[in-house]
């Protein structure tokens, strides 16, 4: 969910945004695809950050430009983990979490192809240049009456990657100052992770909600 609170200038428009996404991660090996680990699967992350927004041309072109954050990456599924014993202080199971931590850089062109009284209807198409500080991994471990978190350190993974974001959203005019904008995304990572036979790509899903407010 993105929340977006904007000012306006003329044709131009600056606001702040938060996102929560589903994160994943497609893998294929020595050029053959393979289906993602069984004991694997989605996490929730989210992006954070300032947006930059201005006309190109007319009411139809609008470019949007930001700094943001983004949490991406991928879990697993929760594993037994065998007690014969069935001591209290073993864990009966456990999971991991991988969390990138990249700063984006927003480049979108936003096509506004419909509007009908109080709603907009649009699509747009980002470049984002992507840039990782910081690699973690999560161990969580689930005993009979409590849960306990292992964070681990970096790994060696790119810094750099370009993602694509394919979008398409409505905005709709609650009264003459306010927007609200709802946009489902999908956004792609085409360098991979790691410089190995393995190849590991992440992709997400998000639902972008805004709230624009015009001064």
């Amino acid at each position: 969910m993105v929340c977006c609170l904007i000012s306006t200038a003329q044709n131009r428009q600056i606001g702040i945004s938060i996102s929560p996404d589903f994160s994943h991660h497609y893998t294929k090996y020595e050029d053959l695809p393979i289906r993602v680990h069984e004991n694997e699967s989605a996490k929730f992350g989210y992006k954070a950050g300032f947006n930059f927004l201005f006309r190109l041309k007319g009411e139809k072109w609008i470019a949007n430009t930001g700094l943001i954050y983004a949490n991406r990456g991928y879990q697993s599924k929760k594993i037994d983990i065998q007690n014969i014993l069935n001591e209290p202080k073993i864990a009966r199971s456990q999971r991991y979490r991988y969390h990138f931590h990249y700063v984006d850089v927003s480049l979108q062109a936003r096509y506004y192809a419909i509007e009908k009284e109080s709603i907009k209807g649009f699509v747009a198409l980002s470049a984002i240049p992507a840039f990782m500080f910081r690699e973690t991994m999560t161990h969580i471990y689930y005993f009979s009456d409590n849960t306990d978190r292992v964070r681990n350190g970096s790994f060696p993974n790119r810094f750099f990657n370009v993602f694509t974001e394919l979008s398409a959203g409505v905005e709709y005019s609650l009264k003459v100052k306010y927007r609200l904008l709802l946009e489902p995304n999908f956004q792609y990572g085409w360098i991979s992770l790691q410089n190995e036979s393995f190849v590991t790509r992440l992709w997400s899903l998000g639902i972008k909600t805004g709230l624009y407010m015009n001064l």
